[in-house]
């Protein structure tokens, strides 16, 4: 499995190709056009989509990803970096439901900071379906009347919800795990849509002391689609709040950094310099913008 532009913020359908879940004791191979009425599919590379989340519905996923409703005794998530090995600890069916609920808010919220009330599930994205209503699909935080919709009210709505519930203190620790590609790329998409708003962001900034470094290394260091687009549309955000709040000890810290360096290094790459690849540094542009105002 690997990953499309960022700014779509959705993967690549899977190849035509798919492989049925484990208790299917055929274990056989099948073509996606086979799957659309069958249960738990087992997708490549470790991603699994369940029936009862292919929704928007943000409070069933919001209560997926936060393990809310399981008992503590059983509550063990895998992206856990608290525990011994985390790493080594297999991804139970608990991780495999936490990611497709991740990939499903992230589309939510992609798709109401642009305005738009539909998007792909994960579940329909690999199977090749169209794009789904938000409302049809679940989501009931649209009013029930006919006047038009306030987009970013409703989006500041989930994203206050996100805050409420801990789900950043989860989706950081997913984006920490190197166990599943493209694990990182869905949760910088939700992190690069909640810290849209300013407090969010500033929230970020101060919880998460080792975030900046993180993201300079996942811009130098990652794969350009997987991790360094998506780690720059979270830098481009966290820089914002640094500006607007005049945070000058953590553009000191980016300075000490070298991050502007590492950005210039990236326009040598042979590689970047194609028609295809070029929009994405668009992304660079507009953080080159916002550090001259500081």
């Amino acid at each position: 499995m690997w990953c499309i532009a960022a700014n779509r913020s959705v993967l690549t359908a899977l190849d035509q190709n798919t492989t049925i879940a484990e208790h299917d004791t055929s274990n056989c191979t099948v073509t996606t056009n086979d799957i659309d009425s069958m249960d738990i599919i087992q997708f490549a590379d470790g991603w699994y989509s369940y029936p009862d989340l292919n929704t928007f519905d943000s409070d069933l996923l919001l209560t997926t990803l936060t393990l809310r409703n399981i008992k503590p005794s059983k509550a063990i998530s895998p992206w856990n970096m608290k525990q011994k090995n985390s790493i080594g600890l297999p991804l139970t069916e608990i991780g495999t439901r936490q990611l497709e609920a991740l990939f499903n808010l992230s589309q939510l919220l992609f798709g109401l900071a642009r305005g738009e009330q539909s998007n792909y599930t994960f579940r329909d994205l690999q199977l090749g379906k169209p794009a789904r209503q938000f409302r049809e699909a679940g989501f009931n935080k649209f009013p029930n009347n006919n006047r038009s919709i306030d987009f970013f009210s409703i989006f500041q709505l989930v994203v206050n919800d996100i805050l409420k519930s801990d789900a950043i203190d989860i989706v950081y620790m997913m984006y920490k795990d190197p166990r599943i590609r493209c694990v990182k790329q869905k949760s910088l998409d939700l992190l690069t849509n909640v810290t849209t708003i300013n407090e969010v962001g500033y929230i970020v900034l101060n919880h998460y002391s080792q975030f900046l470094i993180q993201l300079l290394q996942g811009i130098r260091d990652g794969h350009l689609i997987e991790e360094k687009i998506p780690s720059l549309s979270v830098l481009i955000r966290l820089c914002k709040v640094i500006v607007e709040k005049n945070l000058l000890s953590y553009y000191q810290h980016l300075i000490d950094m070298q991050f502007i360096d590492i950005l210039i290094d990236l326009f040598e790459y042979q590689q970047y310099k194609s028609n295809d690849l070029i929009i994405y540094f668009i992304k660079f542009e507009s953080l080159a913008l916002q550090c001259l105002y500081i």
